[in-house]
C-alpha cells in the first residue's frame, strides 16, 4: 500500500482519501502486529483491515464523495451524465464485497472447525466479483446514458 501511494502521489501530488486511509490502517497494522501484539492472527488482521475499508467506504457514500471517483481521470469526467452515481454505485459494490469478506472473517474467527481456506475462497470470489464489476459497470453505464439521451432533428 505504502509503495503504490507513494507512486501515485509522485505522479499526481494529492493524496486522495482511500490512500491516505490505507497508508494509516497498514501502517497501524504493522506497528500493532511488530510491537503491541507480535503473535496477532491473520485472520484478525484482516477483520480490522476489513472493518476499516468498510468503515470509509461508508462514510464516503455518506458524504457525496464516492471513493472511486477520485481515481477516475479528470477528462473523462464529462463524458455521461451518470458519472457520479456510477462511482457511488462501484463504492457502494466494494463496500458490499469487504462487508462480506469481514463476515467471513468472523464466522471462521468465532468457530475453529470452519476451514480458513474455505474463507479465503469466499473472499477471493467476492474480490473477484467486485473487479468485474467496477470494470464493466461504467461502459454500462455510459452507454445507457449515451442512448437515453434524446436526440433532435433540424429539419422541418
Amino acid at each position: 500500500a505504502f509503495v503504490i501511494t507513494i507512486r501515485d502521489f509522485v505522479e499526481t501530488p494529492r493524496l486522495r482519501a482511500l490512500d491516505g486511509a490505507n497508508l494509516l490502517i497498514f501502517g497501524g497494522l504493522a506497528l500493532v502486529g511488530g510491537f503491541l501484539v507480535p503473535n496477532l492472527r491473520l485472520l484478525t488482521a484482516r477483520l480490522a483491515v476489513e472493518a476499516a475499508l468498510f468503515g470509509l467506504a461508508l462514510v464516503s457514500i455518506g458524504r457525496s464523495r464516492p471513493l472511486s471517483l477520485a481515481y477516475h481521470h479528470k477528462g473523462a469526467r464529462r463524458r455521461f451524465a451518470g458519472l457520479w452515481r456510477s462511482h457511488l454505485l462501484i463504492t457502494a459494490a466494494w463496500a458490499l464485497a469487504v462487508l462480506m469478506m469481514g463476515v467471513a472473517d468472523a464466522v471462521t474467527l468465532s468457530d475453529p472447525n470452519i476451514s480458513i481456506s474455505g474463507d479465503f475462497a469466499f473472499g477471493l470470489a467476492a474480490l473477484g466479483a467486485v473487479i468485474v464489476f467496477t470494470l464493466r459497470f461504467p461502459r454500462r453505464a455510459a452507454g445507457h446514458a449515451c442512448r437515453d439521451r434524446p436526440t433532435y432533428s433540424t429539419s422541418g
